[in-house]
């Protein structure tokens, strides 16, 4: 079973779906796209950065795109959800990148807590979106589309507000040992980090620390510190001209051998390989 989980999505999905009984993911992963999460009814919980969310009715969860993060059921046996998944340049032949750019500058990893007003306006945009995918052209496409940026535009306005942002209030709370683990862990992750030492770090049995750790991550430390370090990777690899062994340095794996072995796990090639497939496609 592949654990470090790159997931390859269209460059725009979205689907109202209903998740009746435990539905866990089986590992963290990451897309290149941005993703949405809009809870109609029920609840879920989401893993991402150094906190897990409880999530209920009105609940927006918004991913960056390389933002590893792992959801299940836990306590909970029914969800009704919206996903969406975009990849921004699904935009691009009907709006300029400055004007993409602008509806998405405040746009940032985090949980959103809607009123029943927003709440009507993004399910509305939604079910517009959900409705106008798949129509036949010549116009229905351009509309997908300007419902898309529609969206962005009231995102990104509520994110810029921060007035229902509630990710301080809403994180289930770990014990203060493990919080203090898992922050260290986002924050230096592409420096040295070995399980001795985080466990030493936080007063705790290497044991009882991977214990809790699988149980409120969904994977184990390495696979965690491999996960932050590759999708760091792969984004420095589509998105800069940063030699190969620079990025291996960057993102703490100081060896392009290590680097090559897990970038390989995910996608089946090298990071060279991949790298020259990108010149070739543009």
């Amino acid at each position: 079973m592949k654990y470090y989980v790159y997931s390859d999505t269209n460059n725009f999905y979205i689907e109202r779906a209903k998740r009746i009984g435990t539905h866990n993911m089986l590992c963290q992963h990451y897309h290149r796209s941005y993703e949405f999460l809009f809870i109609l009814d029920g609840k879920r919980y989401v893993f991402f950065n150094d906190k897990t969310y409880e999530l209920t009715r009105g609940d927006l969860v918004i991913l960056n795109p390389y933002t590893i993060h792992y959801t299940e059921s836990r306590d909970s046996e029914y969800a009704e959800i919206y996903a969406l998944n975009l990849n921004i340049d699904f935009l691009l032949p009907l709006f300029a990148n400055k004007e993409i750019e602008k509806q998405t500058r405040n746009i940032y990893s985090c949980v959103l807590h809607l009123d029943e007003n927003l709440f009507d306006t993004i399910f509305r945009l939604l079910e517009q979106m959900n409705d106008f995918l798949g129509l036949q052209e010549p116009f229905c496409t351009k509309i997908l589309r300007s419902y898309i940026f529609v969206f962005l535009d009231k995102v990104n306005t509520i994110c810029k507000n921060c007035s229902s942002i509630i990710n301080e209030n809403r994180g289930i709370e770990y014990s203060n040992d493990f919080a203090k683990a898992v922050s260290y862990i986002v924050k230096n992750y592409k420096n040295d980090i070995t399980l001795d030492f985080i466990a030493d770090y936080v007063h705790m049995s290497k044991s009882h620390f991977c214990y809790v750790f699988a149980k409120e991550t969904g994977s184990t430390f390495l696979q965690y510190v491999n996960n932050l370090r590759a999708a760091e990777a792969h984004r420095l690899l589509l998105e800069t001209d940063m030699k190969i062994h620079e990025i291996s340095d960057n993102t703490g794996f100081h060896s392009v051998a290590h680097m090559t072995r897990i970038f390989k796990e995910i996608h089946g090639i090298s990071p060279t390989a991949f790298r020259r497939n990108i010149k070739t496609e543009n």
